[in-house]
């Protein structure tokens, strides 16, 4: 990116890399475009696949640094800075700009203090932002997760958590600094906080659509990384491969699920959290339903003893998005899934808006 004459890295805030290669490149950084017209501090830069500075696009800047922004379902992106003005006009903490990069006057969250560090976008406009921060027309009420909806507003059908570090005895929290969608509209938050809603939650908890706290992680605890400008037991990123498996990484040594204590787990770990009852635990189980082949590659076949009223089957994507329903009419049901791609999936079992069972299916091809 320096190779080019136009272009000198400053502070690297995000990055969002398109389908095509291309690249959308946040923080602050210094332009010497004179024949386009972009010289000095630009805070979101695009660059062609190949590296070098896109000059078909035009660049934004703002009087301080983007340090993170997330695209959203509809093109647009969803940012967090430093500063008080974009492209001349006055914007909060958390704002948001179309895909070229202008300001989207219509989302206005008011938020004039702190850091969001995490986001997690709803297809339907909504959007989570994880970190601490506070609203001008709420100076005394500080946010460490909250839902927004389409323009800026709070959501008042979700109750952001209140959460302090509790008996945890680090030094940066409490912040929430990773948002990791879970199957059934759940959602995994990390960080570093000791208590959310009054109860133990050590840097990570399990919440729902409503911001209820679930009773994962109830028996979690991490140990204290005393590094060079303090202590620290923070959980900062997470990655999933199933919903039978959690990858974390952060700042900590040793942990206990409650079941196992491992002093020696340390930065990185592999947690298997069926055993800690994220995700479809405590759902009512019909005992009368079975499924088979598990693993399946093309059909499988659902048999009930039992035949609920109104009763369809559901099937489920790791993110709990709906990729399969079929009414059950007979006991017997037989389930074309040739047009799922390989992986982990749920099936439901549902009358109503009751989920009577849910069971792990596995799609191999």
């Amino acid at each position: 990116m320096n190779d080019g004459p136009y272009f000198l890295s400053g502070s690297l805030g995000d990055y969002h890399i398109f389908p095509d290669g291309r690249v959308l490149l946040s923080g602050t950084h210094i332009m010497s475009d004179s024949i386009r017209g972009f010289e000095g501090t630009y805070e979101l830069i695009w660059f062609t696949n190949t590296g070098y500075l896109d000059t078909t696009r035009v660049h934004r800047n703002a009087n301080g640094p983007i340090w993170g922004f997330k695209e959203l379902p509809d093109g647009k992106f969803i940012c967090s800075c430093s500063c008080t003005q974009y492209e001349g006009q006055p914007v909060s903490r958390l704002f948001r700009v179309h895909a070229d990069g202008a300001l989207d006057t219509t989302f206005q969250t008011g938020v004039n203090w702190g850091n969001i560090f995490a986001y997690h976008p709803l297809p339907d406009g909504r959007v989570y932002a994880g970190g601490r921060y506070k609203r001008a027309n709420a100076p005394n009420d500080t946010l460490f997760l909250a839902r927004f909806l389409p323009d800026g507003s709070l959501d008042p059908t979700f109750a952001p958590p209140s959460i302090t570090m509790g008996g945890l005895a680090a030094d940066y929290g409490p912040l929430i600094t990773w948002l990791q969608p879970w199957p059934g509209g759940h959602l995994i938050a990390s960080g570093e906080f000791g208590s959310v809603n009054q109860m133990s939650r050590e840097s990570i908890f399990l919440l729902d659509s409503t911001g209820a706290v679930t009773a994962a992680f109830d028996n979690f605890h991490v140990g204290i990384y005393q590094g060079q400008f303090g202590a620290n037991a923070s959980i900062n990123w997470i990655t999933s491969v199933s919903t039978d498996t959690l990858y974390i990484c952060g700042a900590y040594i040793g942990l206990n699920d409650g079941t196992t204590n491992d002093p020696q787990q340390r930065f990185v770990s592999r947690l298997l959290v069926s055993g800690l009852g994220v995700g479809v635990e405590n759902v009512p189980t019909h005992t009368n339903l079975q499924l088979w082949p598990n693993p399946v590659s093309g059909t499988c076949m659902v048999e009930l003893e039992e035949l609920p009223p109104s009763a369809v089957l559901i099937v489920r994507d790791a993110l709990g998005r709906e990729r399969l329903r079929q009414p059950v009419r007979s006991h017997s049901t037989t389930l074309d899934l040739h047009t799922l791609s390989d992986g982990l999936y749920f099936l439901e079992l549902r009358t109503g808006n009751e989920r009577l069972a849910v069971q792990r299916l596995v799609v191999q091809h």
